[in-house]
């Protein structure tokens, strides 16, 4: 005898003329073995050509599902008497260490005397055996199963035996593998053919009446269910109704109907828009208690009908155990119910033909006017000429509109453009009840707003009064009602919310309301959303593009270029009006020496500070430029040049009184200043810069920090 170490060691073979006998044996055997697909006909033929390469007394094949091993097919039983007895038997894996073993090592097992060792699985209708040898049966180097071979010889099998079995074991784990293959196959190919089938009728049906009267039957024959329901989802109600059914409960069920507001199954699965398994209906949550009872089984493989957006409804299939829905059935249903979503969907697309037949020649006349409308917004130069361009040509096709853009990086939308603008910041003065035009709500002021920049989706809104009532602002509340006037919002409006998207970022929110407006004209506006995103977005690089072009871009004041353009034009019309006009030429003193002891870094900042603090000093409409290196030109409109000379004292006080601050310290500056005007004998700017030179010169001389003016030649 052995002992169990021993025999967990694969045996050195030494056939020597015995090979050549086996190597013979094994070739019928593989041709036997693979002479057919069929699985029952395989494991006959594994047994009856066993006995060619190995003399046993009983054998069986045993295959293995999860954890358990069952004989399958046997021989030798039937004259012990035992046979039903052994078939009927189930053999835990984990329990019984030779199994355990040879799926480990995916090596056979000699046992010279089985009942002598410890670790022998006894059974009373076993005790005759005294040798026995086993090997796993392997497919796709993975234990399928196990080949056993019993004698009532003691030491009868050998290591020669047991090397045979093993070869043996390998052909018929490559046979078994074939024929299930096979098997799947040919029952892969009538559900295919089936399904076929059901597609063919279901998307030539001519009604919804005709589906229905054939598809219950044909989905349990399908996916082997035992019963089956068909629910119907009504996206204006939020309700749920019976479509069909099979089984005790069917008439209750396509009577059935839900309320608004109830919990539903076939809600959650459209929801959810996959598959859904349910294994025990009672510890489910998706839909009420009191829809329970309409359903005969406890496990449902849960399918929603959903095709081209629109949401159908469901089909829920009863099983006894939700084991019987492998990946075949759920691939199968998924594709069986997207089959029928889609003969649905015809079949409701042809019931509504004539309506939609009318919104698309809607819709085509609106794309078409848009068209236009995006060709006209092309040309505009700025952001004022976009949106004025969109508000005419939009209200020419009875459309208002309204363009709300993001405020920077935060979450604020600001009313930009109105095509009622007029009238509605006049309604906004007559209020009273603020000085400030300016409108600007959050976009969590409406959930819908948020919806519409997250998903950067359209939304069509069926009653525009109710969302404005909702965003408008509580010191408007009072005139809400002289506000929906304003805004020409009357019962019929309909609106459509449009995001405005540029690489995948959302910055605003166009609105387009009208009585015209309809829910299938969302794929226009969202077209024309995009292109007027584009619109403003080139309108707003082209004067960032442009205000780089005559900006200074250490100082941010005009840079030479963008002075000489405003210069020129507004001395043309001083001239051609006889209008007044002053200049004033600013120079940091000793501004090379604050360079060569502190560094150009910090005579940056001092350059940065005297702009900013030049600024403060002048007017909005005036005009301040970095002319050279450290000279500044101050244009005044509409000033004589005493009244320059006061700016520019002013400007040279703020600059003299208040050290700087820079990265170093403290640090005191002075500027010089020129001043001079436009008058008779100054025939072009250029004539009234030199003047001004001259006057910056005389305060040079004269000892820095002070301002000259010089108004004549």
């Amino acid at each position: 005898m052995i002992n169990v170490s021993e025999r967990k060691k694969t045996p050195p073979l030494e056939l020597e003329e015995n090979q050549q006998v086996l190597v013979a044996a094994m070739a019928d055997v593989s041709m036997a073995l693979n002479s057919s697909l069929n699985l029952d006909e395989v494991l006959d033929r594994i047994l009856e050509n066993l006995a060619k390469v190995v003399a046993y007394k009983t054998a069986n094949i045993m295959l293995i599902n999860g954890n358990i091993a069952k004989i399958v097919r046997s021989k030798g039983y039937e004259v012990l008497g035992t046979k039903e007895m052994m078939m009927s038997k189930s053999f835990d894996i984990n329990e019984l260490s030779n199994f355990s073993q040879m799926i480990s090592t995916k090596q056979p097992i000699l046992s010279f005397y089985p009942h002598l060792e410890q670790d022998w699985h006894r059974l009373a209708e076993s005790e005759w055996i005294k040798s026995h040898i086993a090997s796993p049966i392997i497919s796709d180097n993975e234990v399928i199963g196990f080949l056993n071979c019993d004698s009532d010889v003691a030491g009868f099998f050998n290591k020669v035996q047991t090397y045979a079995m093993q070869i043996f074991a390998s052909q018929a784990g490559l046979a078994i593998r074939n024929a299930r293959l096979y098997d799947a196959s040919t029952r892969l190919g009538k559900k295919l053919r089936s399904i076929n089938d059901l597609t063919h009728q279901v998307l030539e049906a001519k009604s919804l009446i005709d589906i229905f009267d054939l598809l219950p039957e044909k989905l349990i024959d399908l996916l082997e269910g035992t019963n089956v329901y068909i629910s119907k989802w009504d996206e204006d109600t939020q309700t749920v109704t019976g479509w069909a059914a099979t089984g005790e409960f069917s008439k209750d069920y396509v009577i059935g109907k839900s309320d608004p507001g109830d919990r539903t199954l076939t809600e959650k699965i459209l929801e959810n828009q996959h598959s859904t398994l349910i294994e025990n209906l009672d510890h489910s949550h998706l839909m009420e208690k009191k829809f329970h009872g309409l359903y005969r089984e406890k496990s449902l493989f849960c399918l929603p009908l959903i095709a081209e957006g629109m949401k159908f409804g469901a089909i829920i299939i009863g099983y006894s155990s939700l084991d019987q829905v492998n990946e075949d059935v759920r691939s199968m249903g998924e594709y069986a119910a997207m089959q029928i979503s889609t003969a649905i969907c015809k079949i409701h697309m042809l019931e509504q033909e004539r309506i939609q037949s009318s919104q698309l020649t809607h819709a085509n006349a609106l794309i078409e006017s848009l068209s236009h409308v995006s060709t006209a917004i092309k040309s505009g130069v700025d952001i004022n000429t976009v949106m004025n361009t969109i508000g005419l040509e939009l209200e020419l096709l009875k459309i208002h509109s309204m363009v709300a853009l993001r405020v920077g990086e935060t979450d604020n939308l600001a009313l930009t453009y109105s095509s009622v603008q007029s009238k509605l910041v006049a309604f906004i003065k007559n209020l009273g009840k603020t000085k400030n035009t300016e409108v600007i709500t959050s976009i969590d002021t409406l959930p819908l707003f948020r919806e519409i920049v997250d998903t950067q989706q359209a939304e069509y809104i069926e009653h525009p009064e109710e969302v404005l009532i909702q965003i408008t602002p509580p010191n408007f509340k009072p005139a809400i009602v002289k506000l929906i006037e304003t805004l020409a919002i009357t019962k019929n409006t309909k609106c459509i919310l449009v995001p405005l998207v540029i690489d995948k970022k959302s910055i605003g929110i166009l609105s387009l309301w009208g009585e015209s407006l309809q829910k299938i004209d969302i794929q226009a506006a969202s077209i024309f959303g995009g292109q007027v995103a584009i619109a403003i977005e080139n309108a707003n690089l082209l004067q960032e593009v442009q205000r780089l072009a005559i900006t200074d871009e250490l100082t941010n004041v005009l840079n030479r270029r963008g002075f000489d353009e405003v210069a020129n034009r507004e001395f043309g019309a001083a001239k051609r009006y006889s209008r007044p006009l002053s200049l004033i030429m600013v120079d940091i003193d000793r501004f090379k020496a604050i360079n060569d002891v502190y560094g150009h870094p910090i005579g940056d900042e001092i350059l940065i500070e005297i702009a900013a603090r030049a600024r403060t000093k002048i007017r909005e409409t005036d005009y301040i430029s970095r002319y050279g290196g450290e000279e500044f030109l101050i244009l005044l409109t509409e000033q004589k040049p005493d009244n320059a000379k006061t700016v520019a004292e002013r400007i040279r006080k703020s600059v003299a009184e208040q050290p700087f601050n820079t990265s170093v310290g403290k640090i005191t500056v002075t500027i010089s200043v020129g001043v001079t005007g436009a008058n008779s004998q100054i025939s072009s700017i250029s004539m009234m810069i030199k003047t001004v030179d001259k006057a910056l010169y005389k305060s040079k001389e004269n000892g820095r920090n002070r301002v000259t003016m010089i108004d004549k030649i």
